[in-house]
């Protein structure tokens, strides 16, 4: 037989040969476990799906890996906690009351705090929300106000509610009228006022009336996406709003957006209160699973999941308010800024009764029902103990 001969068959069996052992190694190589994880969130049901894009991202990176987001009421959840009837999930997204009744009775694991490793946490602070800032389009106005009444003299010989033009966009709902009056009820630490001081109460509510009624600056009966409307169409420089709202004003406006805390009062600030979204692990998820949502853990509070939180949620990541981690937008930068300086965390409980109390005192103000020294005379009364 040839030599030639011979190099070709012995060619073809190093082929066979491998081809074989590529065979061989495709058919014995472990294939990745299908992985469901469950997240439940009690924040709104509205907000599901932009959580789902968040874990999604995540998953995506993950072949087998599939991440389902699920809503339910906080009191609903607390309600359960303990009784044996609390749903399946591995991890959730809650406040801080929530996550501390499911603590209580043992229904969330205990994992290390990334940032301290020797302390052991129920619930990880994950990002805050629900303040109130100040929105406003460069075109018309190329600065931000630094009072309230800087605002006025900016936009009271423009304004003309009967041309739909307006010097502040700025929702009627009493979550509105916070800012204005927060720090004669929450202290330093966001904790409740014991007592309540009439002259802050005052100050607050006659800004607003200098605002509604004195130069008619704001639209009148218009929710908060009613005021988010009028200022994307122009008809407002100015937007008081909620932060989470920044994607879509900065998707609309491009280089005009600009974006600031809310003015000063004479007093000092105008001090909006938030809230902070808590991440806990559920002490129910199988064993298997637990290795795959603290992986998942460590990634929301890193940089790449810090940065997924801000763009996908609008939301302010809590490892940038404590500067563990930095934003690398200008947005990010200014609401951290804007967070720093004028705002206060509330415990969400504490902030929803605070706003009930409020609400029907401030809802016969605006309606004309009672005097702006009415209104003093019934929110400087003391807060009942709860």
């Amino acid at each position: 037989m040839k030599a030639s001969q011979l190099r070709m068959i012995g060619l073809g069996t190093v082929l066979l040969l491998g081809a074989g052992f590529a065979i061989w190694h495709f058919m014995l190589k472990p294939k990745p476990v299908p992985l469901a994880l469950t997240v439940l969130q009690t924040r709104a049901a509205s907000e599901t799906k932009d959580l789902q894009s968040l874990f999604n991202v995540y998953a995506q990176k993950h072949p087998q890996m599939t991440i389902t987001v699920s809503f339910m009421d906080s009191k609903v959840l607390r309600d359960k906690a303990g009784t044996g009837l609390l749903p399946a999930f591995d991890l959730l997204l809650t406040d801080s009351t929530t996550a501390g009744r499911l603590d209580e009775h043992k229904e969330i694991m205990e994992w290390a705090d990334p940032s301290d490793e020797a302390t052991r946490k129920t619930a990880l602070p994950l990002y805050e929300e629900g303040f109130q800032v100040l929105f406003y389009n460069k075109k018309l106005a190329p600065t931000p106000p630094e009072t309230w009444g800087d605002l006025v003299g900016q936009t009271v010989a423009q304004a003309s509610p009967s041309q739909k033009r307006y010097g502040l966009a700025m929702p009627e709902e009493a979550f509105a009228l916070l800012p204005f009056v927060s720090r004669a009820f929450f202290n330093e630490q966001g904790g409740p006022m014991k007592t309540m001081e009439s002259t802050l109460i005052r100050e607050g509510v006659e800004t607003v009336r200098t605002l509604r009624q004195t130069f008619s600056l704001t639209p009148r009966d218009c929710s908060a996406e009613c005021a988010a409307q009028v200022f994307l169409a122009g008809q407002a420089p100015f937007a008081m709003a909620g932060e989470w709202r920044w994607r879509e004003f900065a998707a609309k406006l491009g280089p005009d957006f600009g974006i600031a805390a809310l003015p000063r009062l004479e007093s000092g600030e105008s001090v909006s209160a938030r809230s902070t979204v808590y991440l806990a692990g559920s002490r129910s998820t199988p064993g298997e699973n637990i290795p795959f949502i603290t992986e998942l853990r460590n990634y929301l509070q890193g940089a790449e999941g810090s940065k997924e939180i801000f763009t996908q949620l609008g939301k302010v990541p809590t490892s940038y308010v404590f500067k563990t981690l930095q934003p690398d937008t200008i947005e990010g930068q200014a609401l951290v800024n804007i967070i720093q300086k004028s705002t206060v965390g509330v415990d969400e409980d504490i902030f929803l009764l605070m706003l009930a109390r409020l609400k029907p005192a401030i809802q016969e103000y605006f309606s004309g029902l009672i005097t702006a020294a009415e209104l003093v005379e019934r929110l400087g009364q003391p807060q009942a103990e709860t």
